[in-house]
């Protein structure tokens, strides 16, 4: 499942206010569920390893990072500068 297709509205609607992108155990991206989507756009297409709830918050955690190379072709950086 890639990032995009995860439903959340169905998050919100499960009284989860908060949302955590991670990948290789580190956040991308933490707080309330509108601001971390409108930070992450780039991430639309990489893959979702897991999710599961902490506290408030849904955690969804990221396929790990692939090469430089690996993660322009799929979408997940908008470039090498990026991928650094």
């Amino acid at each position: 499942m890639k990032l995009r297709e995860v439903s959340f509205n169905q998050i919100r609607n499960n009284g989860f206010i908060g949302l955590c992108i991670m990948r290789d155990l580190v956040a991308i991206q933490d707080g309330f569920i509108g601001e971390v989507l409108r930070q992450v756009p780039h991430l639309a297409d990489c893959e979702v390893y897991e999710q599961h709830p902490y506290f408030d918050q849904w955690v969804i955690t990221l396929r790990p990072v692939m090469t430089d190379s690996e993660q322009i072709t799929a979408g997940c950086v908008r470039s090498m500068e990026d991928a650094k």
